[in-house]
């Protein structure tokens, strides 16, 4: 998917093959299913974008991006799909509206990091559950540069892109600007997300820690304080055991969710998760031999200090990624992208980020 502002996708039609999502799909592959699924999700098809200039938005081309904007509904995701050659037009546009000064060399680099994205997600099976999808993005092509540029000097600038409040645009874009001039306009914005982030991950890594903790069974003493260690004596009654642990009945805790990550940060000391995992690195890697594993401690600290633009230059100076890119957010955004600019930022030079500045 290509994420175009809050919860608006672009994709290609040969992807449209779920009823997840509430949808327009505009292509003659789907022609003449317009319906109400079971679960309520609104299904709109056009056999063409000029049948959906006609019919939506009375045959004003301009309109587009303000009409897809103002239809999406709250708490639901608006995917729009299209053909391959209408996905990079479109492309273009947005990308055009969105930056302040836009160049065809600026805007062809994204196109490439963008399709090279796509290829790499292909890949990504559990995502990507449905073969034709993933035969469409692999079937992606890098346009030429000549082409290209000829699409770029014949689209227009659209005004609602160029006024719309950037705070609605993609992440990675906001911190391409941010990483360029940290006085940008969009900082609070950068690291509000980036704290939205940084829990949802910090829950999911929970989830892990929770899943080794189930898998140790009775050897889960090894990770334990003396003061919390657990009747290992009945392994049948295990679950009760860790029930009533405080150090561990985070674990049988329903309310663990990454979608409220405040429940936890509220309801559970943060000691706990430091020693748990210094004590897992510890099982792991006896008398200091094997497992080498960065300083949960100081990442714990930092995030319950909610020390955002501390997490983010560390995970810059880590020099491997973007983890703000990763995860559950992976489809949501160009990681070819997310990790160029981390280079960049790294090189102290950040003079080629100039080019996407946001308008």
């Amino acid at each position: 998917m290509f994420h175009l502002f809050d919860d608006v996708y672009l994709d290609l039609d040969a992807a449209f093959t779920s009823l997840k999502y509430d949808s327009i799909a505009i292509s003659n592959r789907w022609a003449n299913i317009d319906f109400f699924d079971p679960t309520f999700k609104t299904i709109k098809t056009y056999t063409s974008f000029e049948q959906f200039v006609s019919s939506a938005l009375n045959g004003r081309r301009q309109d587009f991006w303000a009409h897809i904007f103002a239809k999406k509904l709250p708490n639901t995701r608006l995917v729009i799909y299209v053909d391959p050659e209408l996905y990079v037009t479109l492309q273009v546009e947005y990308w055009k509206g969105i930056f302040k000064n836009p160049t065809p060399e600026s805007l062809y680099k994204l196109h490439k990091l963008h399709i090279q994205d796509c290829w790499f997600k292909a890949f990504l099976y559990d995502e990507n559950a449905h073969a034709q999808g993933r035969a469409a993005y692999r079937s992606l092509e890098i346009m030429p540069e000549h082409t290209f540029t000829n699409l770029y000097a014949s689209t227009p600038i659209n005004p609602f892109l160029q006024g719309l409040s950037k705070s609605h645009v993609s992440f990675e874009y906001q911190l391409s600007n941010y990483l360029h001039d940290q006085q940008s306009p969009l900082a609070a914005t950068v690291l509000d997300k980036i704290k939205t982030f940084t829990w949802t991950n910090w829950v999911q890594e929970l989830e892990v820690l929770k899943a080794d903790l189930i898998n140790a069974g009775v050897d889960i003493n090894k990770v334990l304080p003396d003061q919390h260690q657990i009747d290992i004596s009945s392994p049948d009654a295990l679950y009760t055991s860790i029930s009533q642990n405080d150090f561990v009945n985070w674990i049988v805790d329903p309310n663990i969710h990454y979608s409220n990550p405040s429940y936890v940060e509220n309801s559970y000391d943060k000691e706990i998760f430091k020693h748990l995992y210094t004590q897992f690195y510890t099982v792991w890697s006896p008398e200091g031999k094997g497992v080498v594993a960065e300083d949960m401690t100081q990442l714990i600290d930092m995030i319950y200090n909610h020390q955002y633009a501390e997490l983010l230059q560390r995970d810059i100076d880590r020099g491997f990624g973007c983890v703000y890119g990763a995860g559950r957010y992976r489809l949501r955004m160009n990681q070819s992208f997310l990790s160029w600019v981390y280079s960049v930022k790294r090189s102290g030079d950040t003079s080629e980020l100039a080019a996407f500045e946001l308008a």
